[in-house]
């Protein structure tokens, strides 16, 4: 399982879970959803648990296009390349790894 924080403009705005590369869950932090502000259209504000089998459409395009793959990361391992310790992403969405 790997774990990591979402931010959205530089604000907690869930957390991102990952189980074996087969399923994925994003959740919204509860203070974030005070805001009002839902990050992505097919990730509605709610309380609910959104899983997938699949990394979220929305997180996987969060690369940039020509990113140089760091060393020791799996070019599949989406997960693993928007959440590494490198400024890899685009727009207001950054990740924090936390497990």
């Amino acid at each position: 399982m790997r774990v990591a924080e979402v931010y959205y403009n530089g604000k907690v705005a869930g957390k991102l879970v990952e189980y074996n590369r087969c399923c994925y869950e994003f959740t919204y932090d509860k203070e974030f959803i005070k805001d009002g502000v839902s990050i992505a259209y097919r990730l509605p504000l709610s309380e609910k648990t959104y899983t997938s089998d699949k990394l979220f459409p929305f997180f996987e395009n969060m690369l940039i296009e020509g990113f140089p793959i760091p060393e020791g990361i799996d070019k599949d391992d989406i997960f693993g390349l928007i959440t590494s310790d490198y400024d890899n992403t685009v727009g207001a969405i950054t990740f924090k790894r936390v497990m």
